[in-house]
Formats: structure tokens, sequence, C-alpha cells
């Protein structure tokens, strides 16, 4: 996140340099951003993912994670309502990295043969709750 003292050498940086400079940053959150920001003169909102495009995200993130056949994409893809695409693929990580967690806390790990379990809509329910999306 830029923060204000920057912003502000940058912005007086800039009366002082003949050099054109090219700033471009990224956020989800524009309502949050500082007042010093109206000195940009190019600003490009892109909205949050329709139904569908949350529905390729899911399959994409999820095509490599072993699931059982209960996880519903169509389910989680209604779930996900306001989610940006960076919050979808937090849920399939951090659905993975749970359950790998579980796999090495259980001691199963150890066994060379053993495999972590797939991943249930429980998994995902569980994750989702913990994306902050607001």
């Amino acid at each position: 996140m830029l923060k204000t003292s920057s912003l502000k050498k940058w912005m007086n940086s800039r009366q002082r340099q003949s050099t054109p400079r090219y700033v471009i940053g990224a956020t989800n959150k524009p309502w949050d951003l500082d007042w010093h920001l109206s000195a940009v003169q190019k600003r490009i909102l892109v909205p949050l993912a329709d139904h569908a495009t949350r529905l390729n995200m899911l399959k994409h993130y999820a095509s490599t994670l072993q699931v059982e056949s209960d996880v519903d994409l169509d389910e989680l893809r209604a779930f996900a309502e306001g989610f940006s695409g960076s919050d979808i693929r937090d849920v399939c990580q951090s659905a993975q990295l749970s359950l790998i967690g579980e796999f090495f806390e259980s001691g199963q790990a150890m066994d060379k043969q053993a495999k972590p379990r797939a991943l249930t809509m429980a998994d995902f329910r569980q994750i989702s709750k913990n994306v902050n999306h607001q």
C-alpha cells in the first residue's frame, strides 16, 4: 500500500523533475485511497468477476487440486459473490495448505506411502469464511 508520506515525497519531486514519471498501482479497495491521489490523472476500475468468470477461475485454480466428488464449483461460485480474483485463488490455495497442514500434524507425512486426503466441500466452505472480501 502506498503510504501518504511516500506519496507526498513523490508529488513534491514530481514538481522539480522535467522528466515525466509514471506510477502504476492497484488496489482491491479503491474507496480507501488517500485523497492525495486526486493528482493521479487516470484511474481504471476493473470490476469484480461475474458469475461465469468466477466459475472459470474456480475451475482453473481447482484443476491442480485433488478434490472429492462432493465439491460443487457452481456452489462455490455463488458463495464467492463479491470475491476478487485473488480472493478466489486464495481460497483454493488456503484449502490446499490447510489440508497439507492437517496431513503433517496427523503424522501421516512420515509414512512414504501415505497421501493427503482429497479436498471436500466442507474444506472450501471453512476457508471461504475466512477470506476477507469486503
